[in-house]
């Protein structure tokens, strides 16, 4: 069986950017979708985790296309990331709990 980075790389290849460009704004779609619903307790997080799942599958799918400036913009965002987090006044660790709704 071929591994994850040859599969997705093969399914760029196949259906080709533009429909895949596609499928991930329907991916990010339904996310959104779910996480609203999910804030609204009409869905569980499962629905919230596999909308999760079909975005990042298409994300790494798309970096396939050019690794090296996606990892260049990742890098720049995980500075700011860090930057914001400093910078917060909140210097103490918060416990993040997952939230079970209904």
């Amino acid at each position: 069986m071929e591994n994850e980075k040859e599969l997705l790389h093969k399914a760029l290849a196949t259906f080709g950017m533009d429909s895949q460009l596609d499928m991930a704004i329907e991916e990010c779609s339904e996310l959104i979708v779910a996480i609203q619903h999910y804030k609204r307790n009409r869905v569980s997080w499962d629905s919230v985790a596999e909308e999760l799942a079909d975005v990042q599958l298409m994300t790494v799918q798309l970096r396939t296309f050019d690794p090296g400036m996606f990892d260049y913009f990742r890098e720049i965002k995980l500075d700011r990331l860090k930057d914001l987090i400093k910078t917060s006044g909140n210097n103490q660790a918060q416990t993040v709990e997952r939230v079970t709704p209904g």
